[in-house]
């Protein structure tokens, strides 16, 4: 098991937990945080949906190897706060080797940060 695989296993466990008490999932990054949640299986059908053409574009135009482990995920519906400045949107992928923590909340990243 790599590192990528176990934080991807914490963050989805985090994600469950914030879906079963109403959470957020929260990200911590290096220069921010990331408020936000892994999609849904309506996300991944919506034909409408950022992130079902998102991954359907990066399937196709995708020229690096298929990796045995997560090296992103991706996040909807999030809030994401840097330097102070807090940016909304829709959908953010986020390499896993630069994610520092993860936690769940209803915290506001002006609060948090």
């Amino acid at each position: 098991m790599s590192i990528n695989d176990y934080k991807f296993d914490v963050i989805s466990v985090m994600n469950s937990i914030g879906e079963a008490s109403n959470n957020n999932l929260i990200l911590i990054l290096q220069d921010g945080i990331a408020i936000g949640r892994l999609p849904l299986e309506t996300d991944l059908e919506d034909d409408n949906s950022l992130i079902k053409l998102f991954n359907k574009c990066f399937k196709e135009f995708r020229e690096s190897e298929v990796q045995e482990y997560p090296q992103a995920i991706s996040l909807v519906d999030v809030k994401y706060t840097s330097s102070g400045t807090t940016v909304n949107l829709p959908h953010m992928v986020f390499f896993i080797d630069q994610i520092v923590g993860v936690s769940i909340g209803l915290e506001s990243p002006k609060n948090v940060l």
